[in-house]
């Protein structure tokens, strides 16, 4: 498993990351109960990737199983990264809380990719806030995604 260091998030970011694991433990709820016996195994994703717990796929094989601790720090992890990369791609959304959120949450549903390629991102780079809160109703059409909790951050803005 790759950790990611906290030193290298901004602190805008550093400041938002709770918010972000909170909206998203809502959504994938995992208890951490500290039982050693395995809550998940592998399987596949309809891309045909191998995944565990969450959907994470990073360094994922056939038969792996996983304890809800470790399922937990996937999950912690691939906020991380999430994050990170709507930081990086987008580096004024940290000024807008609930929107920053709404794309964290997508980009990891969706993954990096989604994200990168979406009208979110463009819109949200030339600062066009609210047309980026409403692209993401039509991508999850033509993309047949349930993403309403992102979009409902998002307009909170």
């Amino acid at each position: 498993m790759v950790i990611i260091e906290k030193k290298n998030i901004g602190n805008n970011i550093r400041s938002l990351l709770g918010a972000v694991i909170a909206t998203c433990a809502v959504i994938f709820p995992i208890a951490s109960s500290g039982d050693r016996s395995p809550v998940s195994s592998t399987y596949r994703m309809p891309t045909g990737e191998l995944a565990i717990c969450t959907d994470h796929t990073d360094g994922v094989r056939m038969n792996d199983v996983a304890t809800s601790d470790q399922c937990l720090a996937f999950l912690k992890e691939d906020i991380y990264r999430a994050t990170n990369h709507v930081a990086y791609m987008t580096p004024k959304i940290t000024d807008h809380p609930n929107i920053f959120i709404a794309a964290t949450e997508f980009t990891f549903k969706s993954g990096k990719k989604s994200y990168t390629d979406s009208p979110m991102l463009k819109y949200f780079n030339r600062g066009e806030w609210k047309m980026g809160c409403q692209a993401f109703e039509g991508y999850a059409i033509t993309h047949s995604l349930t993403i309403k909790p992102a979009r409902y951050n998002c307009v909170k803005e």
